[in-house]
């Protein structure tokens, strides 16, 4: 205890030490050793995997697809479904109710949509509902049904 009756903690004394293990002392390279070490490093190499692959490559003629190359294949196959989801709906609709610009404006806020699964659900609900209905009525009822069908 100390003054006042509190705890005092001691310190053991403070010792200077180095912080890496000691190293085995190396003995100097001499010109000899510099000329064997270079003819070693010169040994072929037995396997060259990654030049092996860049011949392949080159022998293929394959071009990596750049960005932009990709996002116009997924604009194309985005536009190649909505596509397809229209013309079920056009053939199945009242031609008097399929407006072009809210089908067009729904799917691309929504879509893409699977145009086998539309044609199956747009089939049930037709058997229900009159085919009369206006697009944006239908492809809500849509939107829920195919909302509700994904895992």
């Amino acid at each position: 205890m100390g003054r006042d009756d509190q705890f005092l903690e001691r310190v053991s004394p403070f010792v200077v030490a180095r912080n890496r293990r000691p190293q085995p002392e190396r003995t100097p390279i001499g010109p000899s050793d510099l000329a064997s070490s270079k003819a070693k490093s010169r040994v072929p190499i037995k396997a060259n995997w990654l030049g092996h692959l860049v011949r392949q490559r080159r022998a293929q003629k394959f071009v990596e697809p750049t960005l932009q190359m990709q996002a116009e294949a997924a604009a194309a196959k985005r536009t190649e479904t909505d596509a397809a989801v229209f013309d079920v709906l056009a053939a199945r609709l009242d031609p008097g109710v399929v407006d072009v610009t809210t089908i067009r404006t729904f799917l691309a806020r929504f879509g893409p949509w699977d145009a086998s699964h539309v044609v199956e659900l747009l089939d049930l609900y037709l058997l229900d509902h009159p085919s009369d209905n206006h697009a944006s009525t239908v492809l809500d009822q849509l939107h829920s049904q195919l909302k509700d069908s994904k895992p």
